[in-house]
């Protein structure tokens, strides 16, 4: 995987699959794509698969934060 994730759509919906070695700045990257797509205001569902990745670089502090932000962006 050259990027550290792809994005399906399905739809107006988004499946994030992610691999190798993740960080904070990749799911934010992830999210910004997600958000500023014009898709996201009809969207139902969006899924981010960590399943094929190596490791991840979070720390409690940082998930907190993506899971805030998760929330602020629901519509």
């Amino acid at each position: 995987m050259d990027n550290k994730f792809t994005i399906l759509w399905l739809d107006n919906d988004a499946i994030v699959t992610f691999g190798g070695d993740i960080s904070f700045h990749d799911i934010m990257q992830a999210n910004g794509l997600i958000y500023g797509n014009i898709k996201f205001d009809r969207m139902k569902f969006q899924i981010f698969d960590y399943s094929q990745i190596k490791s991840i670089d979070l720390t409690y502090d940082i998930a907190e934060i993506i899971a805030k932000l998760d929330i602020a962006a629901t519509v």
